[in-house]
């Protein structure tokens, strides 16, 4: 895996970390956010709910951090 992808995927999994503790913080029905790679870089996330009977997974694909965060707040109906 090269470099920049690397470092990219560390920034994105160190922003999932913040979002998580944000939704526990405040109450959101989220149990965790794991990353899923492809060719090493990180292409979607899953959302596993403690009330919810199904997960959701949302495409990141050559997202930016930032965007990456919007979307899962925004598609996993996390705000």
């Amino acid at each position: 895996m090269n470099e920049e992808i690397e470092r990219d995927n560390d920034l994105k999994e160190y922003c999932l970390d913040r979002l998580h503790e944000m939704c526990v913080k405040a109450g959101v029905d989220v149990a965790r956010l794991e990353p899923n790679y492809r060719d090493g870089a990180l292409v979607s996330v899953t959302i596993y709910r403690y009330f919810q009977p199904c997960n959701q997974t949302i495409n990141v694909e050559g997202d930016s951090t930032i965007t990456m965060v919007k979307e899962l707040i925004i598609k996993g109906h996390l705000g």
